[in-house]
């Protein structure tokens, strides 16, 4: 079981992301990074994209993890209570556990 990692160029690319999800599911991928630093601004379908595959994955236990959101996007994952997902976030959150 392998990692994959995708950095969208733009919204609709995140849109697409679902179809890839599948291939990378029936190669045995265990975790998937979706690395945000190219999208200026994310819209809502690509955000309601992003909680279709964490809900698809997470039926697998399989992880999702959001790299380099910029300060926007972040405040729209912060807006939507999903800082779980980005990586940063996951990373402060088991140093406060050591």
């Amino acid at each position: 079981m392998g990692s994959e990692e995708y950095k969208p160029k733009n919204n609709q690319e995140v849109k697409e992301l679902g179809k890839k999800v599948y291939t990378w599911i029936s190669r045995g991928t265990n975790s998937i990074k979706i690395d945000l630093s190219n999208i200026i601004y994310i819209d809502g379908a690509s955000v309601s994209t992003i909680l279709y595959i964490r809900k698809r994955l997470a039926k697998r236990r399989m992880s999702l993890e959001i790299l380099n959101p910029n300060a926007q996007v972040r405040q729209i994952f912060e807006f939507k209570d999903l800082t779980y997902l980005l990586a940063q976030e996951k990373t402060e959150a088991n140093n406060h556990f050591k």
